[in-house]
């Protein structure tokens, strides 16, 4: 029985690339491998930071991949930034850090909330 998962790894400029991991396999692992498979992404000192999809928190590259969770579609961001932050002005002003993989919605949804902008409007 084949008990690999599909993954998709999104670069920064890249579009996601489908990859088969073992779910045992270090995120370490994973990232020496990417490196070896895809070499247009970052040589071994380019240093890179594995997120789960609209997670901010970093994941340990010492992790297995069964560890980190990942909601299907299994999809890991790689980047070599570790935060950004976001600065709205709306009737005040207000940041916030999110992790480099976040997408728009979520950011916008935050800002709605933080300013309490009436969304039926």
């Amino acid at each position: 029985m084949n008990h690999l998962k599909e993954v998709y790894i999104q670069f920064r400029n890249h579009e996601p690339k489908p990859i088969q991991v073992d779910p045992d396999e270090t995120l370490e692992d994973l990232l020496a491998r990417l490196r070896k498979d895809f070499p247009e992404v970052g040589s071994e000192d380019t240093p890179f930071a594995l997120f789960a999809e609209e997670d901010d928190d970093e994941l340990p590259l010492g992790k297995k991949f069964c560890e980190c969770r990942p909601k299907p579609p299994h999809i890991l961001h790689c980047h070599q930034c570790k935060k950004i932050e976001v600065s709205v002005s709306y009737n005040g002003h207000n940041c916030h850090e999110f992790g480099p993989n976040a997408k728009i919605r979520r950011i916008t949804k935050w800002a709605i909330k933080q300013f309490g902008v009436d969304e039926s409007r």
